[in-house]
């Protein structure tokens, strides 16, 4: 059995694939945990190839685990081979900031533009830019049949594959979310709050902010029902109910502060990510999972999180149909 180490510092998580878990813990290795290792009674699994400086995981169609580096990518194959790409591949010395995959090419989003992995024929794989942005991406969600949506310091951006096209103006964007209720609208989180942009008639529009909400919004995650959890730089964690109106709704919408949820250090921010039909809520000391509070089985499902070798510890719910629960050392 592997334990979690000490008050651990949980400086990076991962979930992927909907249920799969990674956590490095504050340079003393990755771990990794999956909801069945709860039921099958196994605990925090430790890896060694993963580095410390690094931003984002991903699975590829053929299973293999792209590592996403500050300055590089590596790939791991599931038969342990690794390839890395950095700049004698192409990539440019800057930060990569997210990878996606469109149009059958994987696209790394970095500081200096956007990417494209290309064939070489006989001889490896070379990542090229993209002519037509020289801005500071941060994140990027493939968003067919548009395009890929790009967020980054001086607007958001659409490439269909062959150019790029000026979504928005306004700075500083950070996360992009698609809509589950209307697939044309889309919640960008930025340094000026949460807002919508719309694609309606051909055009691509502006529809608002959340008005008095004037957080950093760094991760936003949408349920079921078209609440919105929103993570922030240095504010904590926010549950945003929309407005009444369908056309504007994020016009005299509900928000309430989750104060139950885990407090960021001074070096991190507070991120909510979606894990299955559930959300990860997680700081730099702990990581907190809501799930529906009337689901049958959650009160047994989080009694068998004991096996993972930690300390279980739960909240009094923070709103009406949800309850918080979670595991730390």
């Amino acid at each position: 059995m592997i334990y979690l180490p000490r008050n651990p510092l949980l400086t990076w998580r991962f979930p992927l694939a909907g249920t799969f878990l990674w956590l490095e813990c504050n340079g003393k290795g990755w771990y990794s945990w999956t909801p069945q290792d709860i039921s099958n009674k196994r605990s925090w699994r430790k890896t060694v190839f993963l580095p410390e400086s690094l931003l984002d995981l991903r699975l590829d169609r053929a299973g293999g685990l792209w590592v996403v580096g500050d300055t590089s990518l590596t790939r791991i194959n599931p038969n342990r081979s690794i390839s890395v790409f950095d700049h004698e591949n192409g990539l440019p010395k800057s930060i990569v900031a997210a990878t996606v995959r469109y149009g059958g090419y994987l696209y790394a989003a970095t500081w200096n533009g956007l990417y494209r992995l290309e064939p070489c024929g006989e001889r490896p794989s070379q990542f090229r830019k993209v002519p037509g942005i020289t801005d500071w991406l941060y994140n990027a969600l493939a968003a067919p049949p548009h395009g890929l949506l790009l967020t980054g310091e001086k607007g958001v951006y659409l490439f269909d594959g062959n150019g790029f096209q000026v979504v928005s103006k306004i700075p500083l964007n950070f996360s992009i979310l698609r809509s589950k209720k209307n697939p044309e609208r889309f919640f960008v989180g930025g340094y000026g709050g949460l807002r919508t942009v719309r694609f309606l008639d051909g055009h691509w529009i502006e529809e608002g902010a959340a008005p008095g909400f004037d957080r950093k919004v760094s991760s936003i995650v949408e349920t079921a029902e078209g609440n919105l959890f929103v993570g922030t730089m240095s504010d904590g964690y926010f549950l945003i109910q929309p407005g009444p109106n369908l056309e504007k709704p994020l016009d005299g919408p509900r928000v309430e502060s989750l104060p139950n949820a885990p407090k960021a250090g001074a070096m991190d921010m507070c991120s909510v990510q979606a894990l299955g039909e559930r959300v990860l809520f997680s700081s730099d000391k702990e990581i907190l999972l809501f799930q529906d509070a009337i689901a049958p089985s959650t009160d047994q499902t989080f009694s068998r999180s004991r096996s993972l070798a930690v300390k279980f510890s739960a909240w009094k719910p923070v709103h009406p149909s949800l309850i918080i629960s979670g595991w730390k050392q």
